[in-house]
């Protein structure tokens, strides 16, 4: 029994021992070399792998999101300029200049040459770069002066005659379709125009546009309203209200 017990006391000092020198290398720090606490080792290298992690995934996350950043900016401008063009350009389809004015839209600006012929047809609609634009209205000036034109068919969806659009033109009659809206001085001393025809219903007019056409007799408007509800500046046309849609 005395053996057993000198045994036991033997192997308690030595534990003891074991415990204190690694508590001290512990909380010094040092070890021996080739020798370290086998958790410490575990623990650092769990850590160290996190942030590699984490940093590797910012990164490529940010890479990732510039990419599709980019190419997206660059097919919605690709997209909205072959769908659109850019504004205030102008190009030549026959004898007329037209200028872009919205999305897929233009108007007319011009005449390339003087005309030749009495009638002149404005189409519905025009091709530029392979974008079909639609013409919507008659720009400022646009086909004023132009003595041997006699009679202009307007597109259906026209939607305005600019100023002075005709000024000094030697119009006999026009239709104006649709919504149209007819700005000031638009058929201005328009000296040979006898007949004005407003097919539509919901057009508008400026008091003046018809100044100074003497020759005109009756002007023609799709309306509920009496005939002395309008006023014409420089002209004294006869006006035939009636009611239903013309064009």
């Amino acid at each position: 029994m005395l053996l057993v017990a000198l045994i036991m006391m033997g192997t308690a000092r030595s534990n003891v021992q074991h415990s204190t020198f690694s508590g001290l290398l512990l909380s010094s720090g040092q070890y021996p070399k080739g020798w370290q606490p086998a958790n410490t080792t575990k623990k650092s290298t769990k850590k160290t792998t996190k942030k590699i992690t984490k940093k590797t995934t910012k990164k490529t996350t940010k890479k990732s999101t510039k990419n599709t950043t980019k190419k997206s900016s660059k097919s919605t401008t690709k997209k909205s300029t072959g769908a659109t063009g850019k504004k205030n350009i102008i190009f030549k389809v026959g004898n007329l200049h037209y200028r872009i004015v919205g999305n897929n839209t233009c108007e007319v600006t011009n005449l390339v040459t003087s005309i030749r012929d009495k009638r002149v047809i404005i189409p519905s609609y025009v091709t530029h770069n392979k974008v079909k634009y639609y013409v919507i209205g008659i720009g400022k000036g646009a086909l004023s002066r132009e003595v041997k034109m006699t009679e202009v068919i307007l597109p259906p969806k026209i939607q305005y005659v600019g100023p002075k659009a005709f000024l000094e033109s030697n119009l006999e009659t026009i239709f104006l379709p649709g919504n149209v809206k007819v700005k000031e001085w638009a058929f201005k001393d328009c000296k040979k125009l006898r007949q004005v025809i407003f097919g539509g219903k919901g057009w508008s007019f400026s008091a003046n546009a018809f100044y100074g056409c003497t020759s005109l007799k009756t002007i023609h408007l799709n309306t509920t309203k009496s005939a002395s509800s309008f006023r014409f500046d420089g002209a004294n046309p006869r006006v035939i209200c009636f009611k239903g849609d013309k064009g």
